[in-house]
């Protein structure tokens, strides 16, 4: 962090380098997760039940992440998951 800061001339500048860096990392944090949660998917041959416990644990992570999603954005996964493995 103090790379960022100590080259700058002012407290403005320090704080505008410093604020750079970590909100790109922040955002990419937040990217990830919902990259996964797009892409969540059910392996061939694998048990629902066992699907439906690790769908519920990912979600889990992704609360903890702060990413948030609702009951609808859940629904609408598990279906399109379900709805790919119908034609595989």
């Amino acid at each position: 962090m103090l790379d960022h800061a100590t080259s700058a001339d002012s407290a403005n500048e320090n704080w505008a380098g410093v604020q750079k860096v970590y909100q790109t990392k922040y955002i990419m944090n937040k990217c990830h997760p919902r990259k996964q949660y797009v892409n969540y998917s059910m392996k061939v041959g694998a048990d629902i039940n066992n699907h439906i416990h690790e769908f519920k644990l990912f979600l889990e992570q992704l609360a903890l992440a702060g990413v948030k999603y609702n009951d609808d954005d859940n629904v609408e996964t598990m279906l399109r998951v379900l709805q790919t493995l119908m034609y595989q």
